[in-house]
Order: structure tokens, then C-alpha cells, then sequence
């Protein structure tokens, strides 16, 4: 499964990620005011989020041995 990591110490809250992301599987943890991957096996790693976040605190991780993995699937 696809992990997102978020640098909390670079993140500024601006919530770019939740818009941009065009499956919308990252959402938002108001206790620790910070993103995160809320549908990890649905992530294309598409790395769009990574992107457009303007702190660069975002890192997606994907899990390449999982049989779920989305590039795997197509070849």
C-alpha cells in the first residue's frame, strides 16, 4: 500500500494537496493538522501532490512489491 509522508516542520496547512489531488484520497487529520493518504491502495503515485506543494512536505512512498500497486496492474 502507498504511504504518503508529510514533513510537519515544512508544511504550511494551505490544503493544496486535498484540491489537486484528482482521486481525492488524501484528506485532512484536524487533530494533528496535517494531510494525509486516507486510501493508500488508490493512490496512482502520480506524485501530483508532491508537486504543487508549495512547503515540499509531502512524499508519496509506494509500497513496489505490493500486488495492489496501480503500475504493476498495467503492464
Amino acid at each position: 500500500m502507498t504511504r504518503l509522508d508529510v514533513d510537519i516542520e515544512k508544511c504550511i496547512r494551505c490544503r493544496t494537496c486535498l484540491d489537486t489531488c484528482f482521486l481525492s484520497i488524501i484528506e485532512w487529520d484536524e487533530a494533528q493538522n496535517i494531510p494525509y493518504l486516507k486510501y493508500g491502495y488508490d493512490c496512482q503515485v502520480c506524485g501530483f501532490c508532491e508537486t504543487v506543494c508549495p512547503g515540499e512536505a509531502m512524499l508519496i512512498i509506494p509500497d513496489w512489491a505490493s500486488k495492489h500497486n496501480p503500475r504493476l496492474l498495467a503492464e
